[in-house]
């Protein structure tokens, strides 16, 4: 099994830009993928 994790950046998730467009393409290949949701503290200053 091939696996692919995919992470967001500053104050982002899962679901938006191209992250489920890859995640579905990916899977046609054969991956299992992941796409965690990390927490965005408050008041984070990058």
């Amino acid at each position: 099994m091939k696996y692919a994790i995919i992470v967001h950046g500053t104050d982002g998730h899962p679901q938006e830009n191209w992250f489920p467009w890859l995640k579905e393409k990916l899977k046609l290949y054969g991956y299992e993928v992941f796409v965690p949701q990390f927490p965005t503290p408050q008041n984070q200053t990058p």
